[in-house]
């Protein structure tokens, strides 16, 4: 790093305008998976967030096109060309407000859920749901265009129009930050770094319990167990 922390010879700003953008090496990735599991959600990022009160329903949808409008990724789309897979953002995508009639909360999880068209912005699938006195807002991201540190920092935005109208808005989006990378991609000098630090090892041929499957399925299963109050303590203060 330089003394201002960023990475040497990486200089964040801007990128020029363009039609596409390039994607990182992991929006490659997972862009070819979801294609190759088409009908699956290993990608999707649902949650669920219960309100004290019901919102004003034109402020809130108001809100949520605000966020979209000043969020880049939540414009984004992604595209094929013979050169690979490129990052495209829209001037604007209209967000339709969307309320879920599903009499149970496992209901309304089946009727929230459906597969994004990832050529087609936004990436983002937000309802509401009202059953009694719950109030709840669905929200589905696709990984492609958020993560897990993202995610809230979306939501203070989502709450920041919603509550004052107004919310900050960064000066530099990640299609910038890939666009920089991939400018000044040091990756034949990391390669060369690698090979001669791994020189000399020979890959491990193990054996394994079981034959390896052609295709991953993704298949998990819960796993349940108690932690003793004094190690979640821990946990926290850390």
């Amino acid at each position: 790093e330089d003394g201002t922390g960023q990475a040497e010879g990486y200089h964040l700003g801007p990128a020029p305008r363009m039609e596409l953008y390039p994607a990182s090496a992991l929006q490659r990735a997972m862009y070819v998976q979801s294609h190759m599991r088409q009908g699956e959600y290993m990608y999707h990022m649902p949650g669920i967030f219960f309100l004290e009160n019901r919102p004003e329903e034109e402020r809130f949808w108001q809100a949520v096109q605000k966020l979209v409008d000043t969020e880049e990724m939540l414009r984004t789309g992604f595209v094929v060309t013979e050169e690979g897979v490129f990052q495209k953002v829209s001037e604007k995508c209209r967000i339709l407000p969307s309320y879920l009639t599903a009499d149970t909360l496992e209901a309304a999880k089946e009727q929230f859920l459906r597969p994004f068209q990832l050529s087609e912005p936004p990436l983002m699938h937000c309802a509401l749901w009202y059953h009694g006195e719950q109030t709840a807002v669905f929200l589905d991201l696709h990984h492609l265009i958020s993560d897990g540190m993202s995610t809230p920092i979306l939501l203070n935005r989502l709450s920041g129009f919603y509550e004052n109208g107004s919310a900050s808005v960064p000066e530099i989006f990640f299609k910038d930050v890939v666009y920089a990378q991939q400018k000044q991609d040091k990756k034949e000098y990391h390669k060369k770094y690698w090979k001669n630090q791994l020189s000399g090892y020979h890959r491990l041929s193990l054996l394994t319990d079981f034959a390896r499957k052609e295709a991953d399925l993704a298949l998990g299963a819960d796993y349940r167990f108690c932690v003793e109050s004094k190690q979640t303590s821990r946990i926290r203060e850390w």
